[in-house]
This record gives structure tokens, C-alpha cells and sequence, in this order.
């Protein structure tokens, strides 16, 4: 038993890894480079000042407001190569 510990069961090949990640809520395809946030629409008539925030912040500015922080969101965004 060659660097392997008694009891211990032999190491499997690594699978390639899946091109579809899950960072809470969020999906994020590597492939296609999307990304998938979950949210509602916030603003349908009015001034736009941002595309995105957070529930309880600026939604009467934004399209869409969602309940993670906006570091997730950009976390997803590197991660699908954007």
C-alpha cells in the first residue's frame, strides 16, 4: 500500500468538471458564459438609474432587485468569464 493508508479506498480518477456551477441561487453556465440571478422586477414605468440592486435598497431606480449582495453577482459573473 503505496502512499495510501490502511483502511483508506483507492483514489478514483478525476471527472472533467461540470460547465454548469451553483453559487447559492445563482447559476452559472462556463460554457455558454451566462449567467442566471434570480429576482423580480422592481421598476415598470418611471426614471432608471441602475439595472440591479438589492431588496430594501434602491428599487424604485432599478429594473430588477434581488436578495443576494452584489459581490455574488459579480463573483458569478468571473466565474462564467465575464
Amino acid at each position: 500500500m503505496h502512499g495510501q493508508a490502511a483502511g483508506q479506498p483507492a483514489a478514483r480518477p478525476s471527472e472533467p468538471p461540470s460547465p454548469t456551477v451553483r453559487l447559492g441561487t445563482i447559476q452559472i453556465d462556463r460554457e455558454s458564459g451566462s449567467v442566471r440571478v434570480p429576482g423580480s422586477v422592481a421598476l415598470r414605468e418611471g426614471w432608471l438609474e441602475q439595472a440591479i440592486c438589492r431588496v430594501g435598497s434602491r428599487e424604485h431606480e432599478s429594473l430588477v432587485s434581488v436578495e443576494m449582495p452584489p459581490s455574488a453577482v459579480h463573483a458569478a459573473m468571473l466565474l462564467a468569464g465575464l
